[in-house]
């Protein structure tokens, strides 16, 4: 009988509302949406309808999904899940699921709104990220209400209006201290690693750094992944707090955080669909700088071939669409372009990324100069930013903290607070167990080194998961080579993988070097 699968009448809240126990039948396919299927009978007998919307509780997951029915595939003791919905949220055949049929959503209507080009209010944003974190609106509608920013815009009201939504959503750091700054780099550029250079040097003066780092999407690797490699950066955001206060910085994965938490929501959704509205964007970085009260932060946005932002322009305008919203939400903003044509280290990949940064800190003869000098930029802006110095006086301080052992020290010693070794060298980092050289098919001068091409190789090696895998670059834009020179090293922990990574390299030069191709 269906009236046997009932187990409660109202919600919590007192509502009229059905709430039932099915019985979990893990279908032997996949679904590119968040959908379940109802026998046809017992969808019929409580006036469930195909596209009705339903909250499924599993493992202490609660998932909004949407109903399809079928009068053959499910008994009307059961609840249909398919495969890959089934392995993400660890739910096996005869689990027992609680099911809740969902009211119609406020927030569709609204995300109708945005895509007839109406304007929303703060308060309107509010109720769809709401309904975002309560999963009273799934996959489709998030992907509509997305497109419909992607294609309409957002004044810059809607964007203010959207940044204290997602913060409504999360918790905050509070140092309780003006003396808190913080840095994001829009991305694109490989071997980008300068936020493990500056963290240090500004934590050795004694200045807050709570630095929250994202793991990798599309790239080889996120700062979190390069991290890892020597640390745990998985915390809460009291743990975060008592490291910081103890060592002025920290290097945290921020999905571990439940900062700004409907921001991490929509990043799951953005990038499969490949759509970042520049707005939605701005949104999410400024919200997640404001989670840590960061009073003093600079944007670097690189441009060039193979980076998220090719045109100086463009670069021009999202800096400056930058520091006015950051100066509205109380934030010293400073954007910076900078120099995205190539990648800025030897290494791409989270071991040889944080290679890279060890031998910066340690003055090694290896260091790269590229990402030693653009980390020592950076952190300087942020010093006359705070009025630590006078103005072209911070990259000569920061410069020093390195010089000087100071910013290795202070390295150490957040690697410490984080779980590492208190005396970290580059001889602890996970080594590959193969290699193989790519070279040089002609000689000229390197124009540019394509950073989606190496970022590639890179992640066919088995970046990021394989922490050892990646590319080392033994050459940088402006060198003259001659055939046959080893331009890089690839790693992996797999043949396989290295095998195939060589020949896409082989098949897809990474380098350009004059009128010829290597």
């Amino acid at each position: 009988m269906v009236e046997d699968n009932v187990i409660a009448k109202e919600d919590k809240n007192g509502n009229n509302k059905e709430i039932f126990q099915l019985n979990a039948k893990v279908l032997d396919i996949n679904a590119d949406v968040d959908v379940v299927i109802l026998n046809n009978m017992f969808a019929k007998f409580y006036g469930i309808t195909n596209s009705s919307k339903v909250l499924i509780k599993s493992n202490g997951n609660e998932i909004a999904a949407l109903v399809d029915t079928s009068s053959t595939l499910i008994k009307e003791n059961e609840i249909g899940i398919f495969k890959n919905f089934a392995e993400e949220y660890n739910i096996s055949d005869n689990s027992l699921i609680t099911v809740m049929l969902l009211p119609f959503a406020e927030s569709i209507d609204l995300i109708k709104k945005k895509l007839n080009k109406e304007e929303l209010t703060e308060q309107e944003f509010k109720i769809i990220v709401d309904d975002l974190i309560n999963n009273k609106i799934g996959l489709i509608e998030v992907s509509a209400f997305i497109t419909a920013l992607y294609t309409n815009g957002m004044t810059d009201e809607e964007i203010l209006g959207m940044t204290n939504a997602i913060l409504s959503t999360g918790k905050a750091l509070d140092l309780k201290t003006d003396l808190v700054v913080d840095k994001h780099c829009i991305g694109g550029v490989a071997g980008n690693r300068t936020t493990m250079i500056i963290v240090p040097i500004i934590a050795s003066l004694g200045i807050y750094f709570p630095k929250t780092s994202s793991r990798s999407i599309t790239s080889a690797s996120g700062t979190a992944d390069t991290f890892e490699t020597i640390a745990n950066v998985s915390y809460s955001l009291g743990e975060m707090e008592e490291i910081v206060k103890k060592t002025h910085g920290c290097i945290v994965w921020g999905g571990s955080l439940n900062l700004a938490a409907a921001d991490d929501r929509l990043i799951k959704i953005r990038h499969p669909l490949k759509l970042d509205p520049e707005e939605l964007l701005l949104a999410s970085i400024l919200a997640k700088k404001k989670s840590v009260n960061a009073k003093h932060l600079v944007i670097d946005i690189p441009i060039g071939t193979g980076a998220k932002i090719a045109d100086i322009h463009q670069a021009k305008k999202l800096g400056n669409k930058f520091e006015v919203l950051g100066k509205r939400l109380g934030i010293n903003t400073k954007a910076i372009i900078t120099d995205g044509s190539s990648p800025v280290g030897y290494g791409v990949g989270p071991a040889l990324e944080c290679l890279d940064v060890l031998r910066v800190l340690d003055n090694s003869k290896h260091a790269n100069k590229f990402l030693r000098e653009k980390g020592c930029y950076l952190a300087g802006k942020l010093l006359e930013m705070i009025g630590y110095c006078e103005r072209n006086k911070g990259y000569e301080i920061a410069y020093k903290t390195i010089e000087t052992g100071k910013a290795l020290k202070k390295f150490r010693e957040i690697v410490a607070a984080q779980g590492g070794k208190e005396d970290i060298n580059e001889n602890d980092l996970p080594k590959a167990k193969y290699s193989a050289p790519l070279l040089a098919k002609n000689k000229g001068k390197i124009l540019y080194i394509n950073n989606r091409t190496i970022s590639q190789i890179a992640r066919i090696a088995g970046a990021p998961n394989d922490k050892a895998a990646g590319v080392y670059l033994y050459v940088t834009s402006g060198d003259v080579i001659k055939q046959n020179h080893c331009i890089l090293d690839i790693f992996s922990n797999s043949e396989t993988k290295l095998t195939a990574a060589l020949k896409y390299a082989e098949n897809n030069p990474p380098l350009v070097i004059k009128d010829f191709i290597v």
